[in-house]
C-alpha cells in the first residue's frame, strides 16, 4: 500500500501528472485501486520497479519521499515510522533508518512481538556502527533474542558488545546490562555455567555503585541459580529481599514474585498461587506482556499439580507462540505432554512432546530434548509398543546422561 495523496510533493510533479501515471500503473496492471487507495498487486512488483531504477535517482527520490512522509505524517505514528526507516536508509541517511528502526524494535519489544523486534534491532545495530546509538539497540537485541529463546545468537551478539565495549569506565553500565541480560538468556535455557559466569561479571562490575534495580537484578537471577542448585529456602529469601527494595523496577518484581512461587510450589501450591497471581497483576499493571506470560504460565502449572487442568497452560502456549517466545513454548510443550499421558490422551501428548523436540532442537535445548524423549517414551510404553520405547528412552538418555531423575524414568 502507499500513500497516493503525498505523491505529488515526493515526486516534484504536479497532481494531475501523478494521477495520469498512477493511471497508467493500474492500466499495465503494476497496482490495483479500490475505494481507499492503491497498492502493488505483489511485493515482487515494487521490488522489481525499485531495481529498474537507477541508484543515484533512486537515492534522491527516497530523500524526496522522506522529506515528503515528514511533512504529511510529523509523528510517524503507526507503520509509517517503518516506511521512514526504509526510505531513510534507501537515501544513504543509516543514522536516521537505524535509529527509527531501533525506535520500531523497542516498540515491538515492549509489545511482545519478539521475531519482529529483533529482526528491527539487528538491522538497526548493522546502521548504526559507528554511531553512540549503536549500543542500545544491541542491548534490546540481546534482550529479544534472550526472551525468544534464541541463546546462541544473543550469546554471539552479548560477546561481540562486550569485546568492543572494552574496559572503558564510561561504558560500564552498558557492559552489566549486557552481563545481565546475557544471564537473564542463560538461566531461561537453564545454561547454569554460562548464567553464573554472566551474574559475577555484572556484581564485579557493580561493586561500589549504588544504583538499586542494577542490584536487584542482579540478585533475583543469582536466587535463579539458588533455585538450580535445590535451594528453595535460599533462593526464596534473596527473591522476597529483592520484593523490600525500594527502586526495583517492576519486571524484577515479577521475576521475584515467581522465583517465591517456584520455592514453594513443591510443598504449598495456595501460597505458589498467591505468588505467581501477584506476578501477574504486576505484569498486567505495568503492561508487561514478557513476564505477563510467565505468570500465566506458572499458575497454568498449579491448575495442573491441582486438577489436570490445562486450560491455561494451553491459553500460555498460544500467547507464547503468538509473540515468538519459542523456549517458553518449547517448556509449555512439556507440560502439556504430562498433563495429557495423565488424561489417557496419548495422541495429544505426542503432538506436543514432538513439538518441544522440534523445538529443542532448533534452539539448543539439551534438557528439553531428553524429557520431551522421555514424555514419548513413556507414551510408547503405555500403547505396549516395547520396541519404539526402547528406542525412546535410549535417545532420551543420550540427550542428556547426567539428569539421574531422567535415567531412572527411563530405565
Amino acid at each position: 500500500h502507499f500513500d497516493w495523496e503525498i505523491l505529488p510533493a515526493a515526486s516534484g510533479q504536479p497532481a494531475e501528472v501523478v494521477s495520469r501515471a498512477l493511471a497508467r500503473a493500474v492500466d499495465r496492471v503494476l497496482v490495483t485501486a479500490d475505494g481507499a487507495g492503491f497498492q502493488f498487486r505483489h511485493a515482487l512488483t515494487r521490488e522489481a520497479v525499485l531495481m529498474s531504477t537507477l541508484p543515484p535517482r533512486l537515492r534522491q527520490a527516497a530523500a524526496n519521499a522522506l522529506a515528503a512522509v515528514d511533512a504529511a505524517h510529523p509523528d510517524l505514528g503507526g507503520w509509517w515510522r517503518d516506511v521512514a526507516a526504509d526510505l531513510a536508509a534507501r537515501s544513504g541517511d543509516r543514522t536516521r533508518a537505524g535509529r527509527l528502526l531501533r525506535d520500531s524494535g523497542r516498540y515491538s519489544l515492549e509489545v511482545g512481538a519478539l521475531a519482529t523486534a529483533a529482526g528491527s534491532l539487528r538491522r538497526a545495530a548493522d546502521l548504526l556502527e559507528g554511531s553512540p546509538d549503536r549500543a542500545g539497540a544491541e542491548l534490546m537485541l540481546i534482550e529479544a533474542l534472550a526472551l525468544a529463546g534464541r541463546v546462541d545468537e544473543a550469546a554471539a551478539a552479548g560477546t561481540r558488545l562486550i569485546g568492543r565495549l572494552g574496559d572503558d569506565p564510561a561504558t560500564r553500565e552498558t557492559r552489566v546490562e549486557a552481563h545481565l541480560r546475557l544471564a537473564q538468556a542463560a538461566v531461561s535455557a537453564s545454561r547454569w555455567p554460562m548464567a553464573r559466569h554472566h551474574i559475577e561479571a555484572a556484581v564485579r562490575l557493580t561493586a561500589g555503585h549504588t544504583d538499586p534495580d542494577l542490584s536487584a537484578r542482579a540478585a533475583v537471577l543469582s536466587s535463579e541459580m539458588a533455585l538450580a542448585d535445590d535451594d528453595l529456602d535460599g533462593a526464596r529469601r534473596t527473591a522476597e529481599q529483592v520484593l523490600a527494595t525500594d527502586g526495583a523496577g517492576l519486571d524484577v518484581r515479577c521475576h521475584a514474585f515467581e522465583i517465591v512461587g517456584r520455592s514453594r510450589r513443591l510443598h504449598d501450591l495456595p501460597a505458589a498461587a498467591a505468588a505467581f497471581g501477584a506476578a501477574l497483576a504486576t505484569a498486567e499493571q505495568a503492561g508487561l506482556p514478557v513476564w505477563r506470560l510467565r505468570a500465566l504460565h506458572e499458575l497454568g502449572t498449579v491448575d495442573m499439580f491441582e486438577r489436570m487442568d490445562v486450560d491455561r497452560l494451553l491459553e500460555a502456549r498460544g500467547l507464547g507462540e503468538q509473540m515468538g517466545a519459542l523456549s517458553t513454548v518449547a517448556v509449555l510443550d512439556l507440560q502439556l505432554a504430562a498433563a495429557f499421558t495423565g488424561r489417557w490422551d496419548l495422541e495429544r501428548c505426542d503432538a506436543h512432546a514432538g513439538s518441544a523436540l522440534e523445538l529443542a532442537g532448533r534452539l539448543r535445548l539439551d534438557q528439553v530434548a531428553a524429557k520431551a524423549l522421555a514424555m514419548m517414551a513413556g507414551s510408547a510404553s503405555m500403547r505396549a509398543d516395547l520396541k519404539v520405547t526402547e528406542e525412546l528412552a535410549a535417545r532420551a538418555l543420550a540427550a542428556d546422561p547426567a539428569d539421574p531423575t531422567l535415567a531412572g524414568f527411563c530405565r
